[in-house]
């Protein structure tokens, strides 16, 4: 997923590739650096959706991950998001 700079924030151009494989990190690490992460923008409805898609179709994330990360875009109100494919 492209997004060009002044886009949603972001200063730079960027690429968002889901298929570069996932990092825990664990919630002590992320609470100790609060102060250190400083929200720059948001994505609308739209390219959630595009991304949730990007994330559901790939080929690298685990099913269960995928799971988590559907249900919680559904708890942050992105309802209606196909189920991700199991592998078979």
């Amino acid at each position: 997923m492209r997004i060009q700079a002044g886009q949603y924030g972001f200063q730079q151009d960027c690429v968002i590739d889901v298929d570069i494989g996932t990092m825990d990190f664990p919630e002590t690490i992320m609470t100790s650096r609060k102060s250190d992460i400083n929200q720059m923008g948001q994505f609308q409805d739209q390219e959630m959706r595009q991304l949730w898609n990007l994330i559901r179709d790939s080929g690298e994330i685990p099913h269960i991950v995928k799971l988590d990360i559907r249900d919680s875009l559904q708890r942050s109100g992105l309802v209606n998001l196909k189920m991700p494919r199991s592998r078979h």
